[in-house]
């Protein structure tokens, strides 16, 4: 069992490593991520710079656990969403809402990082354990207890899981590098009338 101490150095260790991250993330949003360096992380954190090397060895290692701390809020409503158990195509179009929603808050910050996500695209299709695959396996559960409910039409769960992130992964880009607002309502609806019609139980 740990002790006080050992307790409070941990908790000490998470608010500094949040604060690495959170400041990185004003970074990225201010002046985009080509600008973002450990020097001007750890000013802004108020640290010594070789604090911010004990959490991440280089920016790269940096800039991929910002991306990872940036995404938890919408994984986790995800998450809710999914554990409510409600229709599968309601949690469909909720996750696709709130989602698309994501974006509008965070455009600043994602426009910003937009070369790095393109560039780590290729490396989450061959990682099983990226963020891409793990979405697809949540959805895939929602298809699959939508086709035992008897309200989805039987199906490949992986494969039409697969087209439902790329739908939305190509919605949000055309989103953020056409500096698209407002609509969110229109393109849930359009995406979730392509795929309601074709996996909707007759």
């Amino acid at each position: 069992m740990e002790d006080k101490k050992t307790k409070r150095k941990k908790m000490m260790e998470e608010l500094t490593r949040q604060d690495i991250l959170e400041s990185a993330i004003e970074i990225i949003e201010k002046s985009g991520e080509k600008l973002l360096t450990m020097d001007r992380v750890a000013e802004r954190a108020g640290i010594a710079k070789g604090t911010v090397y004990l959490y991440y060895k280089n920016k790269q290692d940096l800039i991929d656990s910002v991306v990872d701390f940036s995404f938890l809020p919408l994984e986790e409503e995800w998450s809710g969403i999914i554990a409510e158990k409600k229709d599968a195509l309601g949690t469909l179009k909720q996750c696709l809402a709130v989602s698309l929603d994501f974006v509008e808050t965070h455009r600043p910050f994602l426009k910003n990082l937009k070369d790095y996500m393109f560039d780590v695209r290729k490396n989450h299709l061959t990682d099983p354990e990226s963020w891409y695959w793990e979405a697809i396996r949540r959805f895939s559960g929602v298809l699959e207890d939508g086709v035992e409910a008897g309200s989805l039409r039987p199906m490949n769960c992986t494969k039409i899981a697969t087209f439902y992130v790329d739908a939305l992964d190509s919605m949000t880009t055309l989103r953020i590098l056409n500096d698209i607002e407002g609509g969110v309502e229109d393109d849930v609806n359009e995406i979730m009338m392509l795929f309601s019609r074709g996996i909707a139980k007759e």
